[in-house]
């Protein structure tokens, strides 16, 4: 069963009270700057926030599914024992994994100099590794209207 939790924030109370930087916002907005013809004209409007918690099985079952299916076959088997090694560590740890996604409505110059709005998806599995979402870590998806 999923369970999502929505928050309308970039930002994070640290273990002291004091607000500090989202790093999934920081790494998604690095992704977005690269991908933008004019970076510089970049402003944030809105970020909306949700967390899906998950079981393993379901978490499994997105990870393996996202192996393009023309990729080679060594890639495909490297991909699928990696999975399968995070899903036993999971299960024998306990650890529910959560999807972290973010809604990044933004203002940002087109070729032709015009502001125009966009927004973009960025996602990061949190699977008790550890590992701090990074720009090689996140997926980032530019969205339609």
């Amino acid at each position: 069963m999923l369970k999502a939790t929505l928050l309308v924030t970039a930002l994070v109370l640290g273990a002291t009270g004091a607000v500090r930087a989202d790093p999934l916002l920081d790494a998604c907005q690095t992704v977005l700057l690269d991908r933008l013809l004019s970076p510089s004209s970049y402003k944030e409007i809105e970020v909306k926030r949700a967390v899906v918690e998950m079981s393993p099985g379901e978490w499994y079952a997105q990870e393996v599914s996202r192996v393009p299916y023309e990729s080679a076959d060594d890639v495909k088997r490297e991909h699928t024992e990696r999975t399968q090694r995070e899903f036993e560590r999971m299960m024998r740890d306990g650890i529910r994994p959560a999807l972290t996604s973010l809604i990044i409505e933004f203002d940002a110059s087109n070729a032709y100099g015009a502001i125009i709005r966009g927004r973009a998806r960025c996602s990061h599995y949190e699977t008790g590794t550890g590992i701090e979402p990074n720009p090689q870590t996140v997926g980032l998806y530019l969205l339609d209207r």
